[in-house]
Formats: C-alpha cells, sequence, structure tokens
C-alpha cells in the first residue's frame, strides 16, 4: 500500500482579518490560511510564524500578553487596537523543510468614530 505524503508538496497562504471595519479600541483578528497548492485542501496542521512590522519573528510574553494572543488555530488575535499597530503583518508556514509560504497585509488602523 502506498500512502502519499503531502509534507513536501508545495503550499499557499492567505491572509484574512475581521471585523474589515477595525478602528482604535477594537479587537482585530488575523487568520493565516494554508492550503496545499495542488488540491486546495486547508492545511490546519501547518507551522505557522507571525511577523509583525519587522523582520523578527512575533514572540507573546509578559510585556505583550495582554495586546496580542496567538492562536491554536494559526490566527492571531489583536487586543485594544491604537494607531501604533498599524504596519505590515506577515504569516510564514511550513510544513515541513522544503515546503513554505509566507502571506502579507498592510493594515491602517483608523481612529474612533
Amino acid at each position: 500500500m502506498n500512502i502519499a505524503s503531502n509534507e513536501g508538496d508545495p503550499i499557499m497562504t492567505e491572509i484574512d482579518f475581521w471585523p474589515k471595519d477595525y478602528r482604535v479600541g477594537t479587537k482585530l483578528q488575523l487568520d493565516c490560511i494554508v492550503r496545499n497548492q495542488r488540491t486546495g485542501q486547508v492545511i490546519p496542521s501547518a507551522n505557522v510564524v507571525w511577523y509583525v512590522k519587522s523582520d523578527i519573528p512575533l514572540l507573546v510574553d509578559q510585556t505583550n500578553r495582554h495586546h496580542y494572543l496567538l492562536m491554536g488555530n494559526n490566527s492571531l488575535l489583536i487586543y485594544n487596537l491604537t494607531r501604533g499597530d498599524s504596519g505590515e503583518y506577515r504569516c510564514r508556514a511550513s510544513t515541513g523543510p522544503k515546503s513554505d509560504s509566507y502571506s502579507s497585509v498592510h493594515l491602517q488602523v483608523e481612529s474612533k468614530l
């Protein structure tokens, strides 16, 4: 019996976020959706790393744990948005040593109404 492995298949990523109307003081969820490029199937077990306005991976620790939450479904939740949260957010996903992909989105946090 021959079982094909998806570990070496090329993958693609996309970032979806909600709410689409985000402002100072609200929260925002960024979802890193990872798919098998060949089949289009979602790969929830991919290893995802988030980058926030830099090339340094986001590490949630005591200094920022009240602002960021890395969720088990490859999502990043940002609490109490400020104008300072505006900028580029990237997710990088991998499913093996030869299969990785990244996507980015530029966010512009608007003032309260």
